[in-house]
């Protein structure tokens, strides 16, 4: 358990002392980049949620639904029927 946290702090300095070497420009850039890329992906999952939800076929099934007068006409004129 010790090792890992050993490889773990030591990871996290040189991650540190390598950022810190960065000039400000440089790490303007990196953040701007991670953030401009997070927010894509963030958008791409967002317009495939969209796109998964209205289907063009669950759209033509909705349009030839009858309506509801018309069902219970029909079921009126069984029971009238059946009398």
């Amino acid at each position: 358990m010790k090792t890992l946290q050993f490889l773990r702090h030591s990871y996290s300095s040189k991650l540190q002392a390598h950022w810190d070497s960065l000039t400000i420009a440089k790490q303007k850039g990196v953040l701007l980049t991670v953030f401009a890329l997070y927010a894509l992906v963030c958008l791409l999952v967002v317009k495939m949620s969209f796109s998964t939800r209205t289907k063009p076929q669950n759209r033509l099934e909705q349009s030839q639904i009858k309506p509801v007068n018309y069902l219970l006409e029909k079921q009126k004129d069984k029971i009238s029927v059946n009398y």
